[in-house]
């Protein structure tokens, strides 16, 4: 924020400024505060609040005073206006996802793993046919609502493996695969109970944005970061995860083509 000379300020004063009327006057404070953060005028400010003070008490200029608790109380007012803009801006072109669902906090996103503030079941299983479909059954996970991209020339399946570590909570496979030579993870984790992890968080550190995609009934989350983006969805008691070394508009594809 930029400060002016004091002596300067209050030349300002004696010069006949308290001639302006108080709209002419709250008019110049709110152009001095529209500015960025870095060029607000402080002191000034402070006359104008001074002058404003002085005409709606009937003061002549020699009586008006710059008074520093009243800078200090400005200032912080400014100060929390400023920081109120940036949460909701940040919020707003960062992470486009419902707060009720993941919040922003320090580049990280906190989010609910039952996902209960989002849609959760699957319109349908169209991807039963499909050779995927099938390993994953043959290790008790199913129904399965997946990428329909993995099964895809273009999409290569390296391995599926069943990683369950305590069979009476969960079913968990991982899918390894390449895109278009951009390498890829499917975690699916399918819970005995729909309420194994009711009131759980997560944490997806070094967001740079976030988005909700509709696809299948459900509500997919993606999460772009620096080198990958993550994808995040529930059907019933099933828990979808999707790693991928791609950018956002890859990720946002992935997304789509959940059948």
């Amino acid at each position: 924020m930029k400060k002016t000379n004091q002596e300067s300020l209050q030349r300002t004063i004696d010069s006949g400024l308290e001639n302006l009327s108080t709209d002419e006057i709250r008019a110049m404070i709110d152009r001095e505060t529209a500015k960025a953060p870095d060029e607000i005028d402080m002191d000034y400010i402070d006359l104008c609040f001074a002058l404003l003070t002085a005409k709606e008490n009937g003061q002549g200029s020699k009586k008006i005073r710059l008074k520093k608790p009243v800078k200090i109380l400005l200032a912080a007012a400014i100060a929390a206006a400023l920081l109120v803009s940036v949460i909701t801006v940040s919020g707003a072109l960062h992470l486009n996802i419902p707060e009720s669902v993941a919040k922003l906090e320090n580049g990280n996103a906190e989010v609910d793993t039952a996902l209960e503030n989002a849609d959760t079941t699957a319109d349908s299983y169209q991807l039963t046919d499909t050779s995927l479909a099938g390993q994953l059954a043959e290790m008790g996970i199913s129904p399965v609502t997946f990428p329909e991209v993995i099964t895809k020339n273009d999409c290569a399946i390296i391995s599926v493996e069943n990683i369950t570590n305590t069979a009476n909570i969960s079913t968990d496979a991982l899918v390894q695969f390449t895109y278009q030579d951009i390498p890829g993870t499917l975690l699916i984790e399918q819970f005995r109970s729909d309420s194994s992890f009711r009131g759980e968080q997560h944490i997806i550190v070094n967001i740079l944005s976030g988005k909700t995609v509709k696809a299948n009934g459900m509500d997919i989350l993606v999460f772009e970061r620096e080198d990958d983006c993550i994808l995040e969805y529930k059907d019933r008691n099933t828990l979808y995860t999707v790693y991928l070394d791609g950018d956002l508009n890859a990720a946002v594809k992935f997304a789509k083509s959940i059948r």
